[in-house]
């Protein structure tokens, strides 16, 4: 909808959400978290707060059946799990905020070979890394509005078209998930929104 918000603002809505967590849950270091929410910039906030807090972030397509979710529940028994980001209240003194960033980790699913999903554990701190130098090698600059259209529980979702932008300081756009209706009008899509990498 033509709505901007800042890195800054961004950061300070995840900080807000850490804390509510923290007082809510305690200590997240090392604790598994399972994130079913729908495509949105709350779903971004929801995994800075809990990189902040050193979780193990599991995030899973909203769209599973009960049945899957049940199965990724049983394997990987996470300590609670976040369906919407609470409204930001109950602010904690962010100077009494522990950083943990550097413990956090996420684990994305791929279907492998088996068709099954598996779930892949990546450090957060080495994803922070990995795309700042991807950044460098894409070139990314802080003039260029780089399009979001994959679903958000991808690792390309993630890295690609989040964490890339963020380290440069790109602009990210979000559209409409990538599927046969926005294959249409992809390009003029892109013409019209000023996108300059998707």
């Amino acid at each position: 909808d033509k709505k901007f918000l800042s890195y800054n603002k961004f950061y300070n809505y995840s900080l807000n959400l850490a804390s509510i967590f923290f007082l809510e849950k305690g200590s997240l270091k090392n604790k598994r978290v399972l994130v079913n929410t729908s495509r949105s910039i709350d779903y971004f906030i929801i995994l800075i707060a809990l990189i902040r807090l050193g979780a193990v972030i599991i995030p899973i397509s909203n769209k599973l059946t009960l049945l899957e979710i049940n199965y990724i529940k049983k394997t990987y028994k996470p300590y609670f799990e976040i369906n919407k980001a609470p409204t930001f209240k109950n602010k904690l003194s962010l100077t009494k905020l522990p950083n943990y960033e550097n413990d956090s980790k996420i684990i994305f699913f791929t279907s492998g070979t088996t068709g099954k999903p598996k779930g892949i554990q990546h450090k957060t701190s080495t994803l922070f890394l990995s795309a700042s130098e991807f950044s460098k090698l894409s070139k990314h600059t802080k003039n260029d509005i780089i399009l979001h259209n994959w679903p958000h529980y991808y690792m390309a979702g993630f890295f690609n078209m989040f964490l890339c932008p963020l380290v440069s300081g790109s602009s990210i756009f979000f559209g409409d998930e990538i599927g046969v209706e926005t294959y249409l009008k992809y390009w003029k899509f892109l013409h019209k929104n000023k996108i300059t990498k998707s």
